[in-house]
């Protein structure tokens, strides 16, 4: 289906952009800035510890 199909799919169907809507609430509950910025900071800490042990790097 393309983009365009699935765009005039979602003009006719109030049912499926509600369904969509509440499913992205749902989703977005997982996130937060807090948990972000804890992911980020020890996505990096693990990129520098990793890179202290690689000889040469």
């Amino acid at each position: 289906m393309s983009i365009a199909e699935s765009l005039v799919q979602l003009i006719e169907s109030p049912k499926l952009r509600t369904k969509l809507a509440q499913n992205a609430y749902k989703k977005s509950k997982i996130y937060n800035w807090k948990k972000t910025a804890h992911s980020t900071f020890g996505f990096f800490h693990d990129v520098l510890v990793d890179k202290n042990k690689v000889p040469g790097v």
